[in-house]
């Protein structure tokens, strides 16, 4: 593996790493971990200017998971309130955990509504996925386990 860690040396790409197969299972378990967060388990497209809330992420196994919202949902009302601003979305978003937040969405074209209960559910902060054989690593957000098994 001497050549093959050396051809990636030489690429001078801080953020490009080769990884012994010897190293490569602790790695993959490592990036797989989670850490436990506390809410719906959505995400909003932040790089939306149309001024919609378009749900972006949806956590696996988050309370909004299960009772099925989706990716590319709009959500155009909380508690019954039009969703107008960012500064409405924030208040309207907030509780504490076994609350309750009464989300109507708009999904192809027909208005929804979900009751979701907000629970502690685990979110991945890095997803490894390959494409025709080559890694595709995604990261969600930086942690002390990210940083040190990425570019420690």
């Amino acid at each position: 593996y001497y050549d093959i860690y050396y051809m990636y040396s030489q690429m001078n790409d801080k953020f490009t790493r080769y990884i012994d197969p010897s190293r490569s299972y602790s790695l993959f378990n490592t990036l797989n971990s989670s850490e436990e967060k506390m809410g719906a388990g959505i995400e909003i497209d932040s790089t939306n200017t149309s001024g919609k809330y378009i749900i972006s992420q949806v956590a696996e196994n988050s309370p909004a998971d299960k009772v099925g919202l989706k990716v590319g949902d709009e959500i155009i009302a909380i508690e019954g309130i039009e969703i107008t601003n960012d500064i409405i979305f924030k208040r309207l978003s907030y509780a504490a955990e076994g609350d309750t937040i009464n989300y109507t969405i708009v999904r192809n074209s027909v208005p929804l509504d979900f009751s979701v209960v907000l629970a502690p559910y685990l979110s991945p902060t890095v997803e490894l996925t390959f494409k025709d054989s080559i890694p595709i690593i995604k990261i969600f957000e930086f942690s002390s386990i990210t940083s040190n098994w990425l570019f420690g």
